[in-house]
């Protein structure tokens, strides 16, 4: 009976499973259409500097950093910062810098975290039914403060939603999300909103993500009061267009 089912399910649907060999297969994610940019060598030998610094640990995503740095390859050219939100040792930001030539854009780039893992505080009791918890990173400032020392980035120590008054831009072009916790998240996506500037790329790294229920939800809820809407990327991802 099993198999007569997934019989008449493949049957009645062709292209329920994946055909042909996959072309990606890591980070929740596998498909079998073209990843051209598996082969650039662009991007292999930024997300290679990013891996270095430790950031994605024993992850493989390199479809989201690819994600991440398209976005930020579109906004280059307008007017504006770039900011991320939850930096961890810094690998994604430091696979973007030398993707787009950051360094040659007269642009800064603020990096906010704690850099010691979550607050506890800011962790609801939904989240921690979850698993998330404020003890899963280690002490990592001095080595971001080392990773980022050539390049033209203010790297900001703290708490948010505290520091974000420390980012000294009124006009951003690229924002990153990724604070494992919804409600530094979306203080930080309300206190920029005002400062995006139209075009600006808003990548939420954890938007679709199963192990973060409650982003999704509150994100939708706020961005539906800005007559604004979200894409959801098979990555687990979350794109906004501004």
């Amino acid at each position: 009976m099993y198999f007569n089912l997934r019989f008449r399910i493949t049957v009645k649907h062709p292209y329920y499973l994946s055909r042909g060999p996959l072309t990606y297969n890591e980070d929740g994610l596998a498909t079998s259409h073209i990843c051209g940019f598996l082969s650039d060598p662009k991007f292999t030998a930024s997300y290679s500097l990013g891996e270095r610094t430790g950031s994605f640990g024993s992850s493989v995503i390199r479809y989201r950093a690819y994600i991440a740095c398209w976005c930020a390859s579109q906004v280059k050219g307008l007017q504006g910062d770039f900011v991320e939100c939850g930096v961890n040792k810094g690998g994604l930001s430091r696979t973007i810098i030398n993707y787009i030539d950051f360094d040659s854009l007269g642009k800064t780039l603020y990096l906010l975290d704690t850099f010691n893992g979550l607050v506890e505080e800011l962790i609801s009791p939904e989240e921690k039914n979850q698993g998330i918890k404020s003890r899963d990173y280690e002490e990592c400032y001095h080595e971001v403060q080392n990773t980022f020392k050539n390049h033209n980035v203010k790297i900001i120590r703290g708490t948010v939603p505290d520091t974000l008054v420390q980012v000294g831009s009124d006009k951003v072009c690229y924002l990153s999300i990724d604070m494992n916790c919804i409600y530094p998240e979306i203080k930080a996506l309300d206190y920029f909103w005002d400062k995006l500037v139209p075009g600006a790329m808003v990548l939420l790294d954890d938007y679709g993500r199963t192990s973060f229920p409650e982003h999704k939800p509150t994100y939708d809820d706020y961005v539906q009061t800005k007559g604004k809407q979200i894409l959801t990327l098979p990555t687990g991802q979350g794109l906004l267009i501004m």
